[in-house]
């Protein structure tokens, strides 16, 4: 199985979090190949971290991906495990859009648009510990990881979609306006 995360390569997305976690799976004898795509300021100590935990053999950092879909095809698992609150990140609609499984960090909006166990995994950021048994989870459980996937794709075309987003704003709009007429 392949688990990849999506973002700059900067401390508070996670990564020292997912190395943890795939460390402990792998003491327990579970080793799934895990993708970093992107590139950022923290390259370097994240490869010193993932050498002294023993994976360089596990995880790799990919870089840019020229073909976004594609790479997101390859996942049998999307991470989004920031350690705070980064706002709504876009690579979330991403996962959401290729129809990916999920295990995302239960930090600033994300528990406002994601439900656990129907949408996503959610997971308390920062917590390796319960991001491992949530991978476990996932990986032993291939028709979750397809219904989690086609749940947010669904999810993401009915409340999220150009359209749809159009029509919230037009209907915000219209009543702003509404306030201003005599």
């Amino acid at each position: 199985p392949l688990l990849g995360m999506v973002g700059g390569l900067r401390v508070m997305k996670g990564h020292g979090v997912v190395i943890e976690a795939a460390a402990r799976l792998a003491a327990e004898g579970l080793r799934p190949r895990i993708a970093f795509v992107g590139r950022g300021s923290q390259e370097a100590a994240i490869r010193n971290a993932i050498d002294r935990a023993g994976l360089g053999d596990q995880i790799m950092i990919a870089g840019f991906a020229e073909d976004l879909p594609e790479a997101l095809a390859a996942l049998d698992v999307a991470l989004y495990v920031p350690v705070e609150s980064e706002g709504m990140s876009r690579v979330v609609f991403e996962y959401m859009a290729a129809a990916r499984p999920l295990i995302a960090s239960r930090v600033g909006v994300v528990p406002e648009i994601l439900n656990d166990g129907e949408h996503a995994v959610l997971v308390p950021g920062g917590d390796p510990d319960a991001l491992a048994a949530a991978i476990a989870h996932l990986l032993r459980n291939a028709p979750l990881r397809a219904r989690l996937g086609e749940s947010a794709r669904k999810l993401l075309a009915d409340r999220f979609s150009g359209a749809r987003v159009a029509e919230a704003l037009e209907s915000h709009y219209d009543r702003l306006l509404s306030f201003a007429s005599p």
